[in-house]
């Protein structure tokens, strides 16, 4: 019978490891715990599961670390997760007999990442949920994450960021097999100025990859992807133009090619934030050239003819977006107000309602409710405002206190003074910006 090392590196986990371990425990024979450097509780959580746990001194580099990890595994297979994954207990008898089969070198599993974020690029809508989802409005998949793998000194993790064992499979001609199994991601949020802290040690180490590999589009494409999320679009776009410079002429269908291909959208993105619409519009129809129908690029093209006053091309491609994609919330979001903007409020409130009825959320509920004050129909607006607010476990917060507002407003025109208070009592529980001028108003009916 095959054995399995579970090897994994934290730092600062203590609000999701136990919920990991506690998943993954009865599948493993062994826990190896590398710590590089906790100031909360993770190493306490981590010392009630295992006595393997150990110290690694942090040099920027995961692979570094995940490769210490490996020297203190003693089974057979190899098992790596993060601290906010889980492995669910139904597919334990699957991992087991996927390990026994002895021409397997390598699995590939599917993370599932749940989110409440509509915006990501990939956003699933999830219409039935189970228990892995059901604090979730949808969900991201990625495909091909290699996570189990043959014990064996050929096999070890390349790349100081978002490292992989593709390198080593690939340097001895080896490939891992597809394993059906999904890895459920609860991404651990955390606050803008963590996240940005984040994201600049990353980038440290992106650049410093760059430096040892500079004709390699990978680390040139994840940095890109810091650059942006750090509002740095034209350090992006340099980035995402030299991946680009290095994708062959014929377009390979190796899955390999697949992130360089993507680097068009993501320097449409860039030229998108820089303003440069003609040049980001030219990279999206690059783009869908190389990857048709994708939902989420083509609801951006619909964006971006709005911006340049062309609504009919908009239109299309909104509708191009929901045929790709009927659970596109934020196209059918983003068609509704252009309905609207059109005169074409009847068109607005169908699509809505359909919206509704499949795919329940926040921006729907919001946008019915303001057209129901212009149409001065009081009474359903509060009901659309208050379905809406109903949903807040599943949204971002920008459009909940939207909700909540524009819910106070109404009582406030209406001058009805109890529940304005008590709408606005709970908005300020996690709101902590600026209302003074609306408490006034309150105060003052």
């Amino acid at each position: 019978m095959q054995t399995i090392s579970l090897c994994m590196i934290v730092k600062n986990e203590e609000s999701c490891l136990e919920k990991c371990l506690t998943a993954v425990k009865d599948l493993v024979d062994e826990i190896i715990i590398v710590d590089t450097g906790s100031t909360d509780k993770t190493l306490e959580i981590s010392q009630r599961f295992t006595d393997k746990t150990f110290f690694f001194e942090w040099c920027n580099d995961f692979s570094a670390a995940r490769n210490f990890s490996l020297t203190k595994a003693t089974k057979e297979w190899i098992l790596f997760l993060d601290a906010d994954e889980i492995l669910a207990k139904d597919d334990h008898t699957a991992i087991r007999k996927l390990i026994e089969r002895k021409d397997a070198i390598a699995y590939a599993f599917d993370q599932v990442e749940y989110t409440n974020d509509a915006s990501l690029t990939g956003f699933v809508y999830i219409q039935k949920k189970d228990k892995h989802s059901q604090e979730f409005l949808g969900k991201v998949i990625v495909s091909h994450a290699i996570r189990l793998f043959r014990n064996t000194p050929n096999i070890c993790f390349h790349w100081k960021i978002h490292e992989s064992i593709s390198p080593s499979l690939e340097a001895k001609g080896l490939t891992a097999l597809s394993s059906g199994i999904i890895i459920h991601h609860y991404k651990n949020e955390k606050n803008h100025e963590f996240q940005q802290q984040k994201m600049l040690m990353y980038l440290k180490i992106g650049e410093e990859q760059i430096k040892a590999t500079p004709q390699h589009p990978k680390p040139l494409y994840e940095t890109g992807l810091i650059y942006y999320f750090l509002g740095r679009y034209r350090d992006a776009a340099a980035a995402f133009e030299k991946v680009i410079a290095m994708i062959p002429k014929k377009y390979s269908e190796d899955a390999k090619f697949s992130d360089m291909k993507r680097a068009y959208h993501k320097l449409a993105r860039c030229y998108t934030k820089l303003n440069e619409f003609p040049r980001a519009i030219s990279l999206y129809e690059k783009y869908n050239q190389l990857k048709p129908n994708e939902s989420d690029a083509l609801a951006e093209l619909g964006l971006l003819h709005i911006k340049i006053n062309d609504t009919e091309k908009a239109k299309l491609f909104f509708l191009r977006a929901l045929e790709a994609n009927p659970a596109n919330i934020l196209a059918a979001h983003n068609l509704s107000l252009l309905y609207i903007h059109l005169g074409q409020k009847e068109k607005a409130h169908e699509l809505l309602q359909a919206i509704k009825e499949k795919y329940p959320n926040q921006y729907t509920y919001n946008t019915l409710g303001i057209l129901a004050v212009q149409e001065n129909k009081l009474t359903e607006a509060k009901d659309f405002f208050e379905n809406g607010i109903s949903l807040q476990q599943y949204s971002s917060q920008d459009i909940t206190i939207n909700l909540y507002i524009n819910l106070i407003q109404l009582f406030i025109f209406q001058k009805e003074k109890k529940p304005a208070e008590k709408w606005l009592l709970q908005l300020k529980k996690f709101y902590k910006g600026d209302i003074n001028t609306i408490e006034k108003t309150i105060n003052a009916l």
